[in-house]
């Protein structure tokens, strides 16, 4: 779904912006390609096996020994949205730590500093980051 409406929102950035500076020049714009295409075909293939894992069973066998009236998976509405509550605010809490990490260890710092080479702001440069 990302995918499908960045070419709209690249547009909408180019139409009605805040900060012409921050306009993407063709090289930027070629670089942001080349990122982008990393992570849809190199690492996105990694994530999407995330769930499947050695212990994936036994998380099942959890959830279903629970006395809960619904299940926390997209079978009903109400355990989609719990589920997706949950997992987004796992990912946030995650993320913040990790984050938090990265700025504090000077090793860890190296590899996150592509992060923060950017000077200027837009949709397709928002998630770039270091493969590791």
């Amino acid at each position: 779904m990302i995918v499908l409406l960045l070419p709209l929102v690249l547009i909408a950035e180019r139409i009605w912006t805040k900060r012409p500076d921050w306009v993407l020049t063709p090289k930027e714009f070629t670089e942001d390609v080349f990122w982008l295409a990393g992570a849809v075909f190199i690492w996105y293939p990694f994530y999407t096996d995330y769930y499947q894992t050695p212990i994936s069973e036994e998380f099942k066998a959890v959830r279903d020994s629970l006395p809960l009236g619904f299940t926390i998976e997209p079978t009903s509405v109400l355990g989609l949205v719990f589920a997706a509550i949950m997992v987004r605010t796992l990912i946030e809490f995650i993320y913040y730590w990790l984050h938090r990490a990265q700025h504090s260890s000077l090793f860890w710092w190296r590899i996150h500093a592509t992060h923060h080479h950017i000077t200027k702001m837009g949709a397709a440069r928002a998630d770039r980051g270091h493969p590791l």
